[in-house]
């Protein structure tokens, strides 16, 4: 039997529906919850903004949406949206409104009214090429530069670029070279400067060095070159103010490497048509025009067509310098024969040695390629073999003189077109010819990027092309053959441009300043331009 101890006490009885009645506030209702009370406030600034807005679209309609004026070159069709934005469409990609409007897209024909578009590269992938819009953003001002694009627009393929490129059809994925940044870390080497591909054998030291040669010595092939050795009509060209005619010929860059701005006034349009396409679309001090024969070697490099059977192998080593003008002096072959064009030249030379000169003509006179009035050619078997033995020569002499600074190839010509062979009835090809090649030098050598001279012309030529000038020899070593720099490429490479194209910084050694120009990748790279290419085939 449980003692009056064992009772429930109050706090621990159950409590009754009366008891959670009691505990409620019966006048919640009418007090606002903090929650209403943020909605409410957040009601009436959305109110108060949308009327502004109207108020603002009112009185300023045009520049509702624009956040700036156009760039200059638009502003013709500033006041003319349709000109460039199509109605519920957004110009730029990736925006959520391509995801609420049905059918919004971007419309790069717009831009292609005005813009002959190019494609960037064979391997780019379609899906990822942007819209016009997604780099050259207007609406940001008069001035605006919307051409030079961030960085980012170009390293967002160009940073994992493997990633970013297609293959060819049985070609293997291309292996690229990453690009994040222009410095000695994150920008591979130019490539366009690995290798020469011109096949012209020169000399820049000898050529930049007093007297064109090593030095003057006893030997007869280190003759130094005075200004009164060049001819006349070439001397007043190449002789400074205030040097003697018979001082030492000093070159300069300047001599054979002219910018347009260089070219004389009287330059005809048969001179201009050779560097008409690298003139267009390039300022005049961009690039060096391309080296001519005839307008900056032939003052000194003569080419004789006429020498004696009996010519030693030195003499004809050195036949192509000797600039002799003076009466007797041999023919001169006209430069850019093929092999064709010098075996009937050379023929008609030896033809017409059997024969005296026409009246009036004057020896060693430059002319036309000789095709009408060919002299009589002979028929007895003496004077052919006469006219062969004077090819031969002529061949051997010529051949010494292309040698010189052409690499030249073996040549088999038909008979056919020969004349000497004609006359004896002889249809055996004839080898023993040789032809030259192009000379495939480069005029522009930055092929995938852009480089302008004269915003560089503060500079001397020697800052980025040192390879170029002779080096400093000892007096004993003054006659020894100067090399043939040909093989070398004498262009500067990234190093030469991270002197100045890189942030501003401070030596901590010596203390010099350097960098501060711009290095951003639209400096010197464009994305258009390189023509309009045709899609790669890929594989399904």
């Amino acid at each position: 039997m449980a003692g009056p101890d064992s009772s429930p006490s109050p706090s621990t009885a159950p409590e009754t529906s009366r008891g959670h009645a009691s505990r409620i506030d019966r006048s919640y209702y009418t007090r606002t919850a903090p929650l209403l009370r943020v909605q409410r406030w957040l009601m009436f600034i959305a109110f108060v903004a949308a009327l502004g807005w109207s108020a603002w679209a009112l009185t300023d309609k045009s520049h509702q949406l624009a956040p700036g004026a156009v760039v200059a070159a638009h502003a013709t069709w500033e006041n003319d949206c349709q000109a460039c934005h199509v109605p519920l469409s957004p110009i730029r990609e990736g925006g959520w409104q391509e995801q609420v409007i049905a059918g919004s897209a971007t419309h790069p024909a717009k831009c292609e009214k005005c813009h002959a578009l190019a494609s960037h590269s064979l391997r780019q992938v379609p899906a990822e090429v942007g819209s016009c819009s997604s780099c050259h953003v207007d609406h940001r001002g008069r001035e605006a530069d919307i051409s030079r694009v961030a960085d980012t627009t170009c390293t967002a393929c160009h940073g994992d670029i493997s990633a970013h490129s297609i293959a060819a059809v049985g070609e293997p994925t291309p292996v690229l070279p990453s690009v994040t940044r222009f410095d000695a870390d994150h920008h591979p080497p130019f490539q366009s400067l690995a290798t020469d591909p011109g096949r012209v054998k020169f000399s820049h030291g000898r050529h930049l060095r007093a007297g064109l040669t090593l030095g003057a010595g006893d030997r007869a092939d280190k003759v130094a070159w005075t200004y009164d050795r060049l001819p006349a009509a070439d001397r007043a060209r190449y002789l400074p103010a205030g040097v003697s005619e018979t001082d030492l010929v000093q070159l300069d860059c300047a001599a054979c490497h002219q910018f347009a701005s260089d070219l004389p006034l009287d330059v005809s349009l048969r001179d201009l048509r050779p560097v008409s396409a690298l003139l267009a679309g390039r300022a005049p001090g961009a690039i060096a025009l391309p080296v001519e024969f005839e307008r900056h070697c032939s003052a000194c490099h003569q080419l004789p067509a006429d020498a004696d059977a009996s010519a030693t192998a030195a003499t004809l080593a050195d036949a192509g310098t000797a600039a002799d003008t003076s009466a007797g002096a041999p023919s001169q072959l006209p430069h850019g024969l093929d092999a064709g064009a010098i075996r009937r030249y050379l023929e008609t030379r030896a033809v017409a040695a059997l024969h005296a000169p026409p009246e009036g003509a004057i020896p060693g006179e430059r002319r036309p390629l000789p095709v009408a009035h060919v002299p009589e050619p002979p028929r007895d078997a003496a004077s052919l073999d006469e006219v062969r033995a004077g090819v031969d020569a002529r061949r051997l002499l010529v051949r010494g003189v292309c040698e010189k600074c052409h690499q030249v190839d073996p040549v088999t010509l038909a008979a056919e077109e020969s004349l000497v062979a004609a006359l004896a009835g002889d249809r055996a090809p004839q080898e023993g010819w040789f032809g030259v090649g192009p000379s495939r030098i480069k005029v522009v050598w930055f092929e995938k990027a852009r480089f302008d001279h004269s915003a560089h012309r503060s500079w001397s030529c020697r800052e980025c092309h040192a390879g170029a000038y002779p080096p400093a020899l000892p007096p004993a070593d003054v006659l020894a053959s100067s090399p043939l720099d040909h093989g070398q490429v004498l262009i500067a490479g990234k190093e030469s441009c991270l002197g100045c194209h890189a942030p501003r910084q401070r030596d901590a050694a010596s203390g010099r300043e350097f960098g501060g120009a711009r290095f951003d990748c639209v400096e010197c790279h464009g994305y258009h331009g390189h023509g309009h290419l045709p899609p790669l085939p890929v594989a399904p």
